[in-house]
């Protein structure tokens, strides 16, 4: 009875719902394969002068502190970041 009511509703749109769903479910999927390793890292910007302590993800391939160090400074200098240390790798994301 219920169902029935939603979908006899005018604001209903079973299609609609049905792509933001698959929508989201292919994005947590895509997220949770490409990206299984957190990277804690310290960073610094000139002009003005800011300094950041964050983390990022990285591709599991790159999960090791040499590999990592070059894949957040490539996403850092297309931010005006340079990088200054790699805190800690975590390979279990």
């Amino acid at each position: 009875m219920i169902l029935y009511n939603i979908a006899a509703s005018p604001s209903f749109k079973p299609m609609k719902h049905a792509l933001i769903i698959s929508a989201l479910t292919m994005a947590l999927t895509a997220t949770s394969a490409s990206a299984a390793c957190v990277v804690e890292y310290k960073a610094k910007r000139t002009n003005p002068t800011e300094y950041k302590h964050a983390v990022t993800t990285v591709p599991a391939n790159t999960c090791n502190a040499a590999s990592a160090a070059s894949v957040v400074r490539s996403q850092l200098a297309a931010t005006g970041w340079q990088l200054l240390a790699i805190v800690s790798v975590n390979p279990n994301g």
